[in-house]
């Protein structure tokens, strides 16, 4: 519901140039207009690096609200349809940065998704190490094991460990929005000898324990 409604509104505010400009056509520019009326995204934008993490932060959403708002103002027959448009832009500009953090917070969605991935993989690769290290203090390198769930082969309690895939969806051309997936997964033991098995130890998929 949340990204049908932030592709909604980004549609209207493209929307906005299309239908305004050619019927309300300023032969004279109004640049000084046009930059007075850039500082509200302008501090929208410096807010939303505040906001910057492993998921990104609201980009388009301040800055194309921003850029038509430049060009009607500036192109745009000053009047009361105007202001209200402007007020519009920037009111929307302010609904899409908060809406941003809810996609990311509620609905899984990241723009710097693939930097979401390489923190994931990053911290998978470390419990392996540890792991992995583990076992072969536990174990003699010649012992043999039979494959199944690590913690359990240590007689440890069972750990899960989250595993994340990016879903692009048909919006991300537009929105730059990516789906997370994440998955629950345990550290299983491929079997074999314990020097060769513990360097291919591995994280397999489980149902959510939850």
């Amino acid at each position: 519901m949340f990204i049908s409604i932030h592709i909604l509104v980004l549609i209207g505010v493209v929307c906005v140039p299309i239908f305004f400009l050619p019927f309300h056509w300023n032969t004279k520019p109004a640049l000084k207009a046009s930059l007075y009326w850039s500082i509200p995204f302008l501090i929208l934008g410096s807010l939303s690096l505040l906001l910057l993490n492993m998921h990104g932060c609201p980009t388009i959403e301040w800055l194309l609200p921003g850029l038509v708002c430049f060009g009607i103002t500036a192109f745009g027959r000053p009047g009361r349809l105007l202001k209200a448009i402007q007020v519009l832009l920037v009111l929307s500009s302010i609904f899409l940065c908060g809406n941003f953090i809810v996609l990311v917070q509620l609905d899984n969605y990241a723009r710097l998704s693939q930097r979401s991935i390489k923190i994931s993989e990053a911290q998978n690769r470390a419990v392996k190490n540890n792991w992995r290290d583990a076992l072969q203090k536990a174990l003699l390198p010649e012992t043999f094991v039979e494959e199944g769930p690590l913690a359990k082969i240590l007689r440890q309690e069972a750990q899960t460990y989250e595993v994340v895939t990016v879903e692009p969806r048909w919006h991300t051309f537009f929105t730059q929005l990516s789906h997370l997936k994440r998955d629950h997964a345990i550290l299983w033991y491929p079997g074999g000898i314990v020097r060769d098995g513990s360097e291919k130890l591995e994280l397999r998929k489980i149902k959510s324990p939850h």
